[in-house]
């Protein structure tokens, strides 16, 4: 009970740090469509799968290595070496990172190379610094910097895109904007720059943290050629009008995932914290865990697809219309991409990150064999199909070979049951009308109720 109310306080304050203003831009969709043209935005989309398959190789995720061995120390001094090691490495990959951009830039035509550039550099401090924060337990912090960060990137849109009538150029400046004064925010309360001048470089920490993020690294360039490399297979392959498409459908996927993103940062550290636990006791923890998190989320997108249905008409401009009959497989692809991040924070925490690499390789390949197999018959629906069976492949092998240490114990039934009322929501987004859309989400919101009525009853009886 103790895990679970520190989980549900952490995943309260990531809430409103990193979803909500995030919520509110999603909702300026209907701008973007109508200012923007489709080409536009299909190649704002493709160029920034461009700078994230940089960083994913380049970075290492030091991000996610340093705050692993903060946790490794109780006082806070002592964590500062974690920072600075693994800032020796995010300095060296900076510096990579430059040239990689002048040159990939010139050879592939970018425009707006500088923005750009920016952009990718300003997102990877930011995720230093947040992490570093959320090490000392800057929660609060951290949440207030995304709210006022995201803030200032929305406004600056509105500005820049309605008001001036800007092109696509002025999405990386609003974001670097925005960047900046998340990262400022965060720099006044943990005082990133002094914790480096606090310690030496501790040489064997910089070795380990190097091996313990390589492989990380080395996962996040396979994860994105699961993740991104469909946008540049329909740029190429079809149109950047088409990306266009593909992007706003999954644009109301990323939603999922930004409520997913604050569970999971929770979770991240309940679970690094659970690294001593018996054998035993991490296998009731995980087990229920698992069972929860998995129909937790299965119910989130059997009400969000209708609610999507409802919406989209006011959302999106007609141009972007198309769009609308991709959401739902886009959606459960999402789904897969959760539970397969959920099973890898298990993995990391049994310090196994060999195998979060060999199941995201597994994914990715998957997904990119299908998606030249599908493309020329299915289009754009495509990437959709292939995305949804690489990351479950992954969900299935992650589960498989975390179950070779410890035994977590999958609800099949539950499982299936909500498989089985997943695909006919779906079909009930394809076929029916909004009215019986809306029936939908007033039918699921009573099966949670069902399915949740003795916990509610507990929350309910201590208010």
């Amino acid at each position: 009970m103790k895990d679970s109310i520190r989980y549900i306080k952490t995943t309260g304050i990531y809430l409103i740090g990193n979803v909500l203003t995030k919520v509110i831009s999603f909702f300026l969709l209907p701008i973007y469509t109508r200012y923007l043209p489709l080409a536009d935005y299909g190649t704002y989309d493709l160029n920034i799968a461009y700078i994230t398959f940089l960083s994913s190789i380049l970075f290492l995720d030091i991000w996610g290595g340093i705050m692993r061995f903060m946790f490794d120390y109780k006082k806070a001094e002592e964590k500062a070496y974690a920072v600075k090691a693994g800032m020796v490495i995010f300095s060296c990959s900076t510096l990579i990172y430059a040239i990689a951009v002048i040159i990939l830039g010139n050879l592939l035509g970018i425009d707006y190379k500088f923005w750009l550039f920016m952009y990718g550099l300003l997102t990877n401090i930011q995720q230093v610094f947040g992490f570093v924060a959320r090490g000392y337990g800057q929660n609060r912090v951290f949440a207030f910097g995304g709210v006022l960060g995201s803030f200032v990137t929305i406004i600056c849109n509105i500005i820049f895109i309605v008001g001036m009538k800007g092109g696509y150029q002025y999405l990386y400046i609003s974001s670097c904007i925005g960047l900046l004064v998340n990262i400022i925010i965060l720099e006044r309360s943990v005082r990133f720059f002094a914790l480096m001048r606090s310690c030496g470089l501790n040489k064997t920490l910089l070795k380990e943290m190097t091996i313990y993020s390589l492989p990380l690294s080395i996962n996040s360039a396979a994860f994105w050629f699961l993740s991104s490399f469909n946008k540049v297979l329909i740029s190429y392959k079809l149109t950047t009008v088409e990306n266009g498409f593909y992007a706003v459908a999954n644009r109301f996927s990323s939603v999922i995932t930004l409520f997913t993103q604050c569970f999971q940062m929770a979770w991240q550290e309940l679970t690094f914290s659970k690294a001593g636990s018996t054998k035993k006791e991490m296998e009731q923890f995980y087990t229920h865990a698992t069972n929860e998190y998995i129909s937790f989320m299965s119910l989130g997108i059997m009400l969000v697809i209708p609610c999507i249905k409802v919406l989209f008409p006011y959302l999106i401009d007609s141009a972007y219309s198309r769009a609308e009959g991709m959401v739902p497989l886009a959606i459960l692809a999402t789904l897969f991409s959760c539970i397969s991040s959920f099973m890898a924070s298990i993995i990391s925490t049994l310090k196994k990150n060999k195998y979060i690499f060999t199941t995201t390789v597994t994914g990715s390949i998957v997904n990119v064999i299908l998606a030249f197999l599908l493309m020329d018959y299915l289009g754009v629906e495509a990437a959709n199909v292939s995305i949804l069976f690489g990351y479950f492949m992954i969900s299935v092998r992650r589960y498989q070979l975390i179950k070779k240490y410890i035994n977590i114990k999958l609800n099949i039934k539950k499982c299936l049951f909500l498989c089985f009322q997943t695909s006919c929501i779906c079909i009930i987004y394809w076929k029916a009308t909004d009215i019986i859309n809306g029936l939908v989400i007033i039918y699921v919101c009573c099966l949670f109720i069902v399915m949740y009525k003795e916990k509610i009853k507990a929350i309910l009886g201590k208010v």
